[in-house]
């Protein structure tokens, strides 16, 4: 039977040619070559990566970045590498559920009205319905994401801990793996949505407004300023430092490469 992943990559352009498939091989060797390894052992990721790209011109080398700051800042914080491949996959596919968007919305250079803003905030819940099938872990770390900001408006799933739960045997639940699991998942989703908003204030690829410049003191300021707002934790703080180090290292070694 057809899962509903299954089914949703299908409508979505899973029968892409070779052309985009060598178009997402020379976009990760590009933007994020030390991920390649995590690609080629998850099919379901690469699949992703094909339907993101053919989806809009900016989305995959947003997630390609996003994936790449997941990975160096995973390093520095000596997660075990269970926890990195699955923070890093994360990272890669976080924005499937924008398929379901509409690109006038997504493109769009004014303020959305209130029923665009709905549309725009259910991408993170079809994220998660998408994936969840494939690697029950990674959807949690996505449906999260949104959570932890204050002022937030992106939908929570119901269900989904009936789904994670569902993941974890009986012998991680002895041992009360569950519950380490779930500190776990909500530490890497509150950094996946620090580096997601990080990458997106620092991108030269949005078109409706200016990158901040983290070669400059005074964007560097305004940038902590509004994590401080958004993110007011003393660990955010932390992570927020972490990525202004890290950004500096991937602009010279990775990020202007496309």
């Amino acid at each position: 039977m057809t899962s509903r992943f299954e089914e949703s990559i299908e409508k979505h352009y899973l029968c892409c040619g070779p052309a985009v498939e060598g178009e997402v091989d020379e976009a990760v060797r590009k933007h994020a070559p030390e991920l390649k390894e995590t690609v080629d052992r998850n099919s379901y990721v690469r699949n992703v990566l094909k339907i993101i790209r053919e989806f809009g011109d900016f989305t995959l080398p947003h997630s390609l970045k996003v994936a790449r700051y997941c990975f160096e800042l995973g390093k520095n914080l000596e997660l075990n590498p269970f926890q990195l491949e699955k923070f890093v996959s994360a990272g890669l596919v976080h924005d499937l559920g924008k398929v379901f968007v509409s690109p006038e919305i997504l493109q769009k250079n004014s303020a959305m009205n209130k029923s665009e803003a709905e549309m725009m905030h259910e991408h993170v819940r079809n994220s998660f319905r998408l994936i969840q099938e494939k690697d029950p872990y990674v959807a949690e770390i996505i449906v999260r994401h949104h959570e932890g900001k204050i002022d937030n408006r992106y939908p929570r799933s119901d269900d989904r801990r009936k789904n994670i739960d569902a993941s974890w045997s009986g012998e991680e639940r002895r041992h009360g793996e569950r519950r380490k699991n779930n500190r776990e998942i909500d530490s890497l989703a509150r950094c996946l949505a620090i580096i997601d908003e990080f990458e997106s204030l620092t991108s030269p690829d949005r078109h409706y407004r200016k990158p901040l410049d983290m070669n400059s003191a005074k964007d560097q300021n305004e940038l902590r300023e509004i994590f401080q707002k958004d993110y007011p934790l003393p660990e955010d703080e932390e992570i927020v430092e972490k990525l202004i180090q890290i950004n500096s290292y991937l602009e010279k070694h990775f990020l202007q490469a496309a």
